[in-house]
């Protein structure tokens, strides 16, 4: 996915989820555009190192 910012799972409470499609692990929809959901991203690049 291109143009991401990293945000912080609190940063994404009271925001419309996405509804078409899933979104992949590591990743949420804020204001319709693809971030990286901090939590689940470093376990992301965890699984990628291995």
């Amino acid at each position: 996915m291109r143009n991401t910012t990293e945000v912080n799972s609190n940063d994404l409470k009271g925001s419309r989820p996405m509804k078409a499609g899933a979104v992949p692990y590591g990743y949420a929809y804020l204001e319709g555009r693809p971030v990286k959901e901090s939590k689940e991203y470093k376990v992301v690049l965890q699984i990628q190192n291995l």
